[in-house]
């Protein structure tokens, strides 16, 4: 605004009336040019806006508040101060002051059910919550093992096949408590634990059995291979030949006593597997049948069934054999049996003393050292006994023969 537009004469406007006192427009006038004047000050003259801020009533720290029709000195208050410096320090939050359980929504819910992102369990809530789920306060004494006993701690000590070291923690295994049965299985049967030559120290391992070692139960027995020297008592089997009693001498054709299960000792110089099993009748028994099969060793005598080889007609005369068979037995001794519901004759070996160096003799008789083992058995195909059962010595008859053949 320029001096000229604060010249009255400017104004277009007139001054008196004609009595001579001020117009209502000139005095309106007047009035707008007081403001103006009231108002228009030079900012950038520090003194002149202190001079004009200094007419409003106000103190020292307090700041300029606008009313409904002046502005006014106010002290700020609520949640934050203002220093005389116009440092603005905020200590509260909707009144609440900074860092209280209030202020942190905090939440004293032992049971933490809320479950929530914005709420803080406090620390007796969390302690609360942390025994509930973890029985609480140690059990037991000194060194023992906790667990969980109805829903408390509770301790107990180690015992059985391991200490437990208390000052260190270390467990140790008692010297020889760990049984057989305790230790892995072993992957299949007829297998060594060792450590293979190869392989230096280190974990134990299965060692295979190799050529000249068989097992039978837990016996480990070495026997030659087949057809080398020293292939002990036998020499070995030749494909179609038939294979039998080893102490066969010409006997004669006789009749089986029914239900009466006749064996004879067979001997394998090395594990073999025979296809046929046979006997010789020369008589037939219409109606009436043959069983055959084999027997383990056990000490002298049959034991356990090895194989019931199946039932043969005893109406026919001739060699009656069974085929298409797959009769795995190990190097070493076994007994090949026989039994009929009738009395067919077979061919038979004389017992008086070829027998002698299988069974033994009792010593009552040299005349009649020989013997033949059988057991009393109600003959019932493909349902021979096992084990074999009570023996009965018999000098006075002969040996049936049963044969084998690969």
């Amino acid at each position: 605004m320029t001096t000229t537009e604060l010249n009255p004469l400017f104004w277009n406007v007139p001054i008196v009336d004609k009595a001579g006192l001020p117009t209502p427009d000139f005095m309106r006038k007047w009035q707008q040019q007081q403001t103006i004047n009231k108002t228009i000050i030079d900012l950038s003259n520090a003194a002149a806006v202190s001079a004009v801020l200094d007419l409003i009533s106000a103190t020292v720290g307090q700041i300029l508040i606008r009313g409904a029709s002046s502005w006014s000195g106010q002290t700020m208050s609520g949640d934050g101060t203002l220093s005389s410096a116009g440092a603005l320090t905020v200590t509260k939050s909707n009144g609440t002051p900074f860092g209280t359980a209030a202020f942190l929504a905090s939440d004293t819910d032992g049971t933490l059910a809320a479950n929530s992102d914005t709420r803080i369990a406090t620390q007796k809530a969390v302690k609360t919550y942390v025994d509930a789920h973890t029985g609480g306060a140690p059990g037991g004494s000194s060194g023992q093992i906790q667990y969980n006993n109805a829903g408390a701690f509770d301790g107990f000590t180690v015992s059985g096949d391991a200490t437990l070291n208390t000052g260190t923690g270390a467990l140790t295994i008692a010297n020889d408590a760990v049984t057989y049965a305790k230790m892995q299985n072993i992957s299949a049967a007829s297998k060594l634990l060792g450590r293979g030559s190869a392989s230096g120290s280190g974990d134990t391992e299965e060692i295979t059995l190799g050529s000249g070692l068989s097992m039978s139960g837990t016996t480990l027995t070495a026997v030659p291979s087949s057809g080398g020297a020293g292939a002990g008592y036998h020499p070995g089997f030749q494909s179609g030949r038939y294979y039998g009693y080893p102490g066969f001498v010409n006997g004669a054709n006789t009749a089986m006593v029914a239900n009466r299960l006749y064996v004879t000792p067979f001997y394998v110089p090395f594990a073999t597997t025979f296809t046929k099993i046979s006997v010789s009748i020369s008589a037939g028994a219409a109606g009436k049948s043959i069983e055959l099969g084999v027997y383990a060793n056990s000490s002298g005598i049959p034991g356990a069934l090895e194989y019931d080889c199946g039932t043969i007609s005893a109406a026919a005369t001739g060699i009656i054999e069974l085929t298409g068979l797959s009769i795995s037995l190990s190097a070493g001794w076994h007994f090949l049996a026989c039994a009929s519901d009738g009395t067919p004759s077979i061919r038979m070996t004389n017992s008086t003393s070829s027998s002698v160096p299988w069974y033994g003799w009792d010593g009552s008789n040299i005349a009649a050292a020989g013997a033949n083992v059988y057991v009393g058995w109600t003959f019932s195909a493909g349902a021979l006994p096992n084990p074999f059962g009570s023996v009965t010595y018999d000098s006075l008859s002969n040996i049936p023969l049963v044969f084998l053949r690969l």
